[in-house]
Order: structure tokens, then C-alpha cells, then sequence
């Protein structure tokens, strides 16, 4: 989906044009580690941190399911998965790093996914090595096909096969030791070189971070809206299938929390953030309103425009369209103030490539 390898050309222009702290007149004396340092302390390691837990408690419910099999532990593996998924999306802005090193993203959370490709999969779970699986055959998505996808009575029933329940358990422990992976990355070593790196050139902690913020707020609008939407396809056919959450229905939950740490990250929650930085440097937008008060009230308004979605996701694209383009058409906005306005105003660079662009 994204590459954040640096883009020749961009970087090229941006050595040509100077590396100067001063930009447009405004000389740059802002502390980045004050943003680097409560991110990484405050925000970061804590969701790795709940990453794993979640995870592990994953691991916990199923020991239980795999062994009762009845509609209490099936309830509680659901709610065990919902959970870790949704602390998931408090890690997705910080993919950079060892996760991207690790090439596991796609292996957490990649969808739509291959059903035919899961249950010949799962029917040999025996002697599959769950490392080689394709990333449409596992993580979240999967997970939630197998959990969700059946009725109750359907569902347990399907679990009496062994190989079944046997896969099943493989994902979640596969996703548990890529949680424990980047935790102890993070905390060991990564955490530390992360906060040190106080430059804005194309490696530097303050670019990537901001490239990720922004790379966030695209796959929301890009894959999470526009795609199920039919405006990609072209074609404005809602394609439900296409949803985040199709088989659970909790796509909106997964928009929302994607949200909260959207503005977590802008703002640095309780310290300090990409919008201290901008006021420091007293950056403001066209209409002479503080650019980053113009961005936080947009990043609310998204909040707003997604409350309002009535129903389940699958029900509004169809029946309440409208209102989900809404809010495609804020988090595009949106998307154009961070990448342009805020990147250009900071001297940072974009230096990730997405086929959809703005």
C-alpha cells in the first residue's frame, strides 16, 4: 500500500532549495525532542506496551475457548479480539522503525482477505508454518472471519475440527509475538535512538512521524471510506465487502479510535505536539486563523461527521451515503492540511509514495 522510502526527485529540490532552519522568514528554534520525547514516552511505548497485552490476553481467552468451546468463551474471545484490535489502531501511526523493518505490518491487520485461501489453509493448520502464510490468510481480518462470519451454534459447531481451532490459535499467537517483538524493539534500543534524532531530514524521527500521521489519515479515507464507497473503483457501487470490519460490523469503532490517536499524535495529548510546534512559529493559515487550532477543530469535525453515521458502516454506505462522504470529504481536507500545510510550514519532507494521492 506505501513505501516510505524517500522520493529522489523531492529530496533533490529540497537540497537545492537550502537546508536553513529559517523558512519564509521565520527562524525554526523549536526543541523537536520536546515532541519526540512525549510521544515516545507518553503515547508510543504505552501502545506498543497495551499492543501486547491485548494480544496475550487474546492467547488467554482462546486456552479458554479451545478448551470449553461453548457460547460464553466464544463471547469472551470476540470481546478479546475487538479489544487488541482496537489497540492496534493506537499503534498504526508508528509503523516506521522496527515494524517496517520487521516487513510484519501486512501480517497485523490486512484486508479484504482471501476466504478460500483461509479455509484451505485451516484445514491443514497441523503442519502449516504460520510465517509463510500470505498476509490475506491472517491477522485481524482473518481472525474475524473465523469468529465472525457463522452464527453462534454455526461457529461452534465449526470449531470441532481440530485443525480449525489449531489455526485459529496460530493466528492469535502470531499476532502476540509481533506485539512482543515490537514492544521489547522500542523498549531495548529504538525508543532511545528514536528521541535522539532531532533533524528533519528524510530518516529523522520528526519526518517520519509526521509522514506516518499523515499516511494514517490516507488509508482512513482512502481504504476505510473511499474504497467501500465505490469512489476508487469509479464506479460508486458500494462495495461492502471491501470494509475494514466486514464480518464483525465494527468499522466505525475502528474509524473512531484511528481518530482519537489522530489527534493524540497532532497534539502530543497532555505535551508536546506537532501543534506547539506550529504555534512556536506562530504559523498560520490563509484566513489568518492559528493553523493548528484550523487543524485540531477539522480532526473534531471528522469525530462529529462519524458519530453521525447511523447504523453500521455496511448499512450507511448504502442508506446513509451521504453522510459517509461527508466525512470522506473532511478527512480529504484534512489530509491536504497536514501534508501541505503543516509539512511545507515545518520544513519537513513527504517522503512516502501512495498510489491514490490526495
Amino acid at each position: 500500500m506505501r513505501s516510505l522510502s524517500v522520493i529522489a526527485s523531492v529530496v533533490t529540490l529540497f537540497v537545492l532549495l537550502g537546508c536553513s532552519a529559517e523558512k519564509d522568514g521565520v527562524e525554526d528554534n523549536f526543541d523537536r525532542g520536546l515532541i519526540l520525547n512525549n510521544l515516545a514516552d507518553n503515547i508510543i511505548l504505552p501502545a506498543w506496551n497495551d499492543f501486547a497485552s491485548s494480544t496475550s490476553d487474546c492467547q488467554a481467552k482462546f486456552a479458554t475457548f479451545q478448551s470449553d468451546l461453548d457460547n460464553q468463551s466464544l463471547a469472551e474471545l470476540r470481546t478479546a479480539w475487538l479489544t487488541a484490535r482496537l489497540s492496534w489502531k493506537n499503534c498504526e501511526p508508528f509503523k516506521f522503525g522496527p515494524l517496517e523493518s520487521s516487513g510484519a505490518e501486512n501480517s497485523v491487520d490486512l484486508w479484504p482477505i482471501n476466504v478460500d485461501g483461509i479455509e484451505t489453509t485451516s484445514a491443514d493448520a497441523s503442519s502449516t508454518n504460520v510465517n509463510i502464510i500470505p498476509s490475506d490468510r491472517k491477522g485481524f481480518a482473518a481472525i474475524e472471519y473465523l469468529l465472525f462470519d457463522l452464527s453462534d451454534e454455526e461457529t461452534l459447531l465449526a470449531f470441532q475440527d481440530t485443525n480449525r481451532l489449531t489455526f485459529l490459535g496460530l493466528l492469535i499467537d502470531n499476532l502476540n509475538a509481533i506485539a512482543v517483538q515490537m514492544k521489547n524493539t522500542w523498549s531495548d534500543s529504538y525508543a532511545a535512538a528514536f528521541k535522539a534524532d532531532l533533524g528533519n531530514g528524510a530518516g529523522a524521527s520528526t519526518t517520519l512521524l509526521a509522514n506516518e500521521l499523515i499516511y494514517h489519515v490516507e488509508v482512513i479515507k482512502n481504504y476505510r471510506l473511499a474504497t467501500p464507497l465505490g469512489i476508487r473503483s469509479g464506479s460508486e457501487t458500494p462495495l461492502p465487502e471491501t470494509l475494514e470490519s466486514y464480518y464483525a460490523h465494527e468499522s466505525k469503532a475502528l474509524i473512531a479510535q484511528s481518530l482519537v490517536i489522530t489527534k493524540r499524535v497532532f497534539t502530543g495529548g497532555d505535551g508536546s505536539g506537532f501543534d506547539d510546534y506550529l504555534n512556536e512559529l506562530k504559523i498560520e493559515d490563509s484566513d489568518g486563523q492559528a493553523l493548528s487550532a484550523v487543524i485540531v477543530n477539522l480532526i473534531d469535525k471528522c469525530q462529529a461527521d462519524l458519530t453521525a453515521i447511523s447504523g453500521t458502516m455496511q448499512e450507511a454506505i448504502t442508506s446513509d451515503k451521504a453522510a459517509v462522504e461527508l466525512l470522506y470529504n473532511d478527512l480529504q481536507e484534512l489530509t491536504l492540511l497536514i501534508k501541505t500545510d503543516m509539512m511545507s510550514q515545518l520544513g519537513l519532507l513527504v517522503v512516502f509514495s501512495d498510489n491514490d494521492g490526495d
